[in-house]
């Protein structure tokens, strides 16, 4: 509230809600554009320094300016470098915000200059509570035992509670959910090697793992 701080880190499982909340904190500090940045493709020195750059310059509407770093364990050492002084000594209004699953690849000289949350997985209790508001909110007539299998499934994350929940849709039965939501797992592997094989810069490697975790669905049809 003092406005003091100004990086912040939030690492935790995948899907639990890191980026949201980067998301909401940048808004109620008055950044109503942050800017988002992917850092699985944006790694190198260059393309943080363009960002870092930016960061100097007066918000066109005349608020505060938020930068989300989503997946900044993929970072390289010299972009973690090229950010230090501006997370360090932010001009006033710029917020940073770094969002992680890998805690541990961050490092020390960054954690030490943001204020950390750690998120955990949420409990079944909790993502049922959030399946049922939405149910209600969208109109939705899912039975409550199809419910708590989306629940359950979800290992933990309201992301994936969600996917679930999109999956079971016209489901009557929790056999015909527990029957798609196999179905949508096995299409998550075809789904990340579509979207990798998109890259210009893809790893062949990443690709093979991947091409294991599709075990009998046939490459080709994909």
């Amino acid at each position: 509230a003092a406005g003091k701080q100004q990086a912040f880190l939030f690492e935790g499982p995948s899907g639990t809600g890191k980026t949201t909340l980067a998301r909401i904190c940048a808004k109620a500090l008055g950044a109503l554009d942050p800017r988002e940045i992917d850092a699985a493709t944006h790694t190198g020195v260059d393309a943080m320094r363009e960002v870092a750059e930016g960061a100097n310059f007066i918000s066109m509407d005349g608020g505060a300016k938020a930068f989300i770093v989503d997946e900044c364990h993929r970072l390289s050492k010299q972009a973690w470098e090229s950010l230090l002084k501006d997370i360090e000594e932010p001009p006033a209004g710029v917020y940073w915000f770094f969002c992680t699953t890998e805690g541990h690849k961050v490092p020390t000289t960054i954690k030490t200059r943001c204020v950390a949350y750690s998120l955990q997985d949420v409990s079944w209790r909790k993502l049922l509570g959030l399946l049922s508001r939405v149910v209600i909110d969208e109109g939705l007539d899912i039975a409550d035992d199809i419910l708590d299998v989306c629940a359950e499934e979800a290992g933990g994350s309201p992301r994936q509670a969600l996917v679930n929940l999109t999956a079971v849709a016209h489901c009557k039965t929790v056999d015909e959910a527990r029957a798609a939501l196999n179905r949508a797992a096995a299409g998550k592997e075809a789904f990340d090697l579509a979207k990798l094989i998109c890259k210009k810069d893809y790893s062949f490697l990443d690709a093979c793992n991947l091409l294991k975790e599709l075990k009998e669905v046939p490459a080709e049809s994909i």
